[in-house]
């Protein structure tokens, strides 16, 4: 019985010394946790475009557009419609028989746009397009993307001879050039920016002025015609380009030059042959050579005989492209993709994209 009692006693105690902490509840009141707010709906907007063809300007049907990560299929009438962020998406767009092209649509609202497609159909030709208004095979001068003046280039043409000084710049010289010559290429420029640009863009001022300047200002293209000994050397014919200053991406000013070379190689009959006018008016342009293609003022070699002297305009070949090659803008990479900057290409920043072409035609076919 004493052992019992004990044992009872003891486990007395032990339930009693645990029991407050072990069985006792909380009674104690809080604010239940409110459940997770939820996330706000992404802003979404609409773009509503349409596919056009470049050439004719007529509807595509069935092209696949994708914008960001949506893809759709344009309608019998060329429209479709896809939803937009509030960020710029990257749209690509492909048809059958058409080049298949990558641009931009930017975002924040809502959005309607025509987008066109180059056809591929004859008299198309990529690889000429290419060499034309890309520079294919051209990599040394050319940086591999459309070079096209964003608005009318103004000229001066410089009424006197230059040659070069102790540094290699172009400066004028005593000697007049004769001013049939200098009419000439006045009456001329017009046309040739009309037709190689397919009326995109059109001759600005056109100045004339003795002094050739080192540093052309900005938004002209500077026409001159070098002496023989004088850096126009016996086996060209010209040298054109254009230089284009970018800051932070984005075109700050643009220069062109043509400069000729006064060689009797060059000539029809006793002066410079219109064909190589017009061939360096086109490297002012934006345009490359076209090599190995013949029908074409743009190729790197030309053989002066009659035909070649009555030509005083491009080629139906050079005009139908140099035209398409106005349609995009600056940075148009092949084989149809517009550049969301020119990060691409360098870093941000001030820099020079230039291009400059040494032509050489000796070759004569009278």
């Amino acid at each position: 019985m004493i052992l019992r009692t004990g044992l009872a006693v003891l486990l007395s105690c032990l339930v009693s010394s645990c029991s407050p902490g072990f069985l006792s509840l909380d009674t104690a009141t809080s604010a239940p946790t409110p459940p997770p707010a939820p996330a706000p709906a992404p802003v979404s907007f609409t773009f509503n475009g349409r596919i056009i063809s470049t050439q004719t300007g007529t509807v595509v049907s069935g092209a696949t557009v994708t914008v960001g990560n949506t893809t759709v299929t344009s309608d019998s009438e060329g429209a479709f419609s896809a939803p937009l962020g509030t960020a710029a998406s990257t749209v690509t767009v492909s048809a059958t028989g058409f080049l298949t092209r990558t641009t931009l649509v930017a975002g924040a609202a809502h959005r309607n746009n025509l987008i066109d497609l180059i056809s591929s159909a004859v008299p198309f030709d990529l690889e000429f397009f290419d060499r034309l208004s890309r520079g294919r095979g051209q990599e040394s001068v050319f940086p591999n993307f459309i070079l096209r003046w964003p608005a009318n280039p103004n000229f001066y043409v410089i009424t006197k001879y230059t040659t070069q000084d102790s540094s290699g710049n172009y400066v004028s010289t005593a000697q007049d050039v004769p001013a049939a010559t200098i009419n000439r290429i006045v009456a001329l420029l017009p046309g040739l920016v009309a037709s190689a640009t397919g009326n995109r863009i059109q001759a600005g001022s056109i100045q004339t002025r003795p002094d050739a300047r080192a540093t052309v200002e900005a938004g002209f293209i500077q026409v001159d015609i070098a002496q023989r000994g004088g850096g126009g050397a016996n086996d060209q014919c010209g040298f054109g380009g254009v230089s284009i200053t970018l800051l932070n991406d984005v075109e700050s000013s643009r220069t062109g030059f043509a400069r000729l070379y006064n060689a009797s190689n060059c000539f029809c009959s006793a002066d410079i042959a219109n064909i190589i006018i017009a061939h360096e008016i086109g490297h002012a342009l934006g345009f490359g050579h076209t090599t190995p293609f013949t029908d074409t003022v743009m190729a790197a070699s030309i053989t002066l005989n009659a035909t070649a002297c009555a030509t005083a305009n491009y080629s139906a070949r050079d005009q139908f492209h140099g035209a398409l090659a106005y349609t995009r803008i600056l940075g148009n990479s092949s084989p149809d993709n517009d550049p969301s900057t020119f990060q691409l290409q360098r870093s941000s920043g001030r820099r020079t994209v230039q291009t400059a072409y040494s032509c050489a035609f000796p070759s004569r076919g009278f």
